[in-house]
């Protein structure tokens, strides 16, 4: 029979070590539940003492530098990492301190409206939404506006003329204060 160049299945599982049992054997051995130490020996067990060679190894110079440099480097990043931890903790004791302070201030109020927008402060910084404005019609806005501005220019009229008075006193009054002499000329 022509085997097409392939290898027997007596040679199958054969290595340099030794011959080793075919694979079917090998599986049934794994598989059964009474197998013992020995026999689990046996099947790995190649004359390891023929063709071992022991080849001794050096650590580079190199290598041993490199783990120094990075033992220092974690060292001084430990280092940053607790110093930003503390720099953390101080700044969450400073925002508890404070939240404190404005939630005893907001408790303590006198007045009601003064208690609620505290606390509607507090509960903002906690991420609460904002309250909305209160809605005001455009064209009551815009009389509000106009309003305020026709006071604003009234003010200015009034200090202008409240200037000119006052500068107008002080000169009457700078003449007064001057003595005229008689009689010498």
């Amino acid at each position: 029979m022509d085997n097409w160049g392939c290898v027997d299945e007596a040679n199958l599982f054969s290595s340099s070590y030794g011959k080793i049992e075919p694979l079917v054997r090998l599986v049934e051995s794994l598989d059964s539940s009474d197998y013992d130490d020995l026999k689990y020996n046996q099947i790995f067990s190649a004359n390891l003492d023929q063709n071992v060679e022991i080849v001794p190894y050096k650590e580079k110079i190199w290598a041993t530098k490199n783990k120094s440099i990075l033992k220092k480097e974690t060292k001084m990043k430990d280092n940053e990492q607790l110093e930003q931890r503390e720099k953390l903790d101080q700044h969450a004791i400073f925002k508890k301190v404070t939240f404190a302070a404005e939630k005893l201030a907001a408790d303590e109020c006198s007045d009601n409206e003064e208690r609620d927008k505290a606390r509607s402060r507090l509960a903002v910084k906690l991420g609460a939404k904002p309250l909305k404005r209160k809605y005001i019609n455009y064209k009551e806005l815009k009389k509000e506006l106009a309003l305020k501005k026709a006071k604003h220019a009234e003010e200015i009229k009034h200090s202008t003329l409240n200037a000119l008075k006052s500068a107008q006193l002080n000169k009457k009054k700078k003449n007064n204060n001057k003595k005229v002499k008689k009689g010498r000329k």
